[in-house]
């Protein structure tokens, strides 16, 4: 099967106005999306659109409730004028474990089989004020023999403790059975933030999943205490302002799938 698990570490730096930097043991899976009903019917522990002990729902991204998710990577790339045709989408994010997760981050890979390179990748981050944003790279430039670069205007408010002001570099790393991608925000010519998200690829079985949930029993749960932790650090500790949320500047936000918890910044609806 295309579809993988990918083990690995989630790192975090910031290096102004402090530093401050933190590193997790980390799983998520690379779905080929045409593999969900298969993956479902064949292993036991893994659930597409119900209750598994791993489960990936189709509502879950992209901001519909309604329509497959591919159908709705098609839809925001028609919205935004993207015509040409594609055939594979490899879904990058964390399942659901027990019914929860918040995933910040998901990516889509969109191929041609024509081509070994992705034809468009979509970032969908999601904030904890309710909102999902989309991110579509295209025309990024080799800055290795396997490593492509995307530069993007940041659009989309998501850490309380940064302003909009900025430009994304996304690194992404084409060697096979390795996901590796790196995020930097770039504010003139300086650096304020990197994220590298790195994992190898296991075969997905059921003793795969079993032992990636012995291994990881609470890891989906952990995602948001931790964010909201570091929150806290970086405010009361290390004192960093608070930048409150501003309206939704792009059509590509949305009302994201996961509830706002911090509520009093609820976000509009906006498509």
């Amino acid at each position: 099967m295309k579809s993988k698990i990918y083990i690995g570490n989630l790192i975090h730096s910031r290096f102004i106005p402090i530093k401050h930097s933190f590193k997790y043991r980390h799983y998520f899976c690379g779905f080929d999306l045409s593999e969900l009903d298969l993956l479902s019917k064949k292993f036991i522990l893994f659930g597409y659109n119900k209750f598994r002990l791993f489960s990936l729902y189709d509502k879950d991204y992209l901001g519909f409730a309604e329509g497959t998710i591919r159908e709705k990577v098609v839809y925001w790339l028609k919205k935004e004028g993207y015509k040409d045709l594609f055939d594979t989408v490899k879904l990058f994010t964390s399942p659901r474990v027990f019914g929860h997760v918040f995933n910040p981050i998901s990516f889509y890979f969109c191929y041609s089989n024509e081509s070994s390179n992705p034809q468009y990748i979509i970032v969908e981050v999601n904030n904890t004020f309710g909102e999902g944003h989309i991110y579509i790279l295209t025309n990024g430039k080799y800055i290795t023999k396997n490593k492509l670069q995307f530069t993007h205007k940041k659009e989309f408010h998501v850490s309380p403790m940064n302003d909009m002001k900025g430009v994304y570099n996304f690194e992404i790393s084409m060697k096979k059975n390795i996901f590796d991608v790196s995020i930097e925000i770039f504010k003139g010519n300086k650096r304020w933030f990197s994220a590298k998200v790195f994992g190898k690829a296991k075969e997905i079985s059921n003793k795969t999943l079993f032992l990636l949930f012995l291994r990881y029993p609470v890891n989906a749960l952990l995602i948001l205490p931790r964010i909201l932790r570091i929150a806290a650090v970086l405010h009361f500790i290390k004192r960093l302002p608070i930048f409150r949320k501003p309206d939704p500047i792009s059509k590509r936000t949305f009302l994201g799938t996961y509830p706002a918890y911090l509520s009093e910044f609820w976000a509009k609806k906006k498509r």
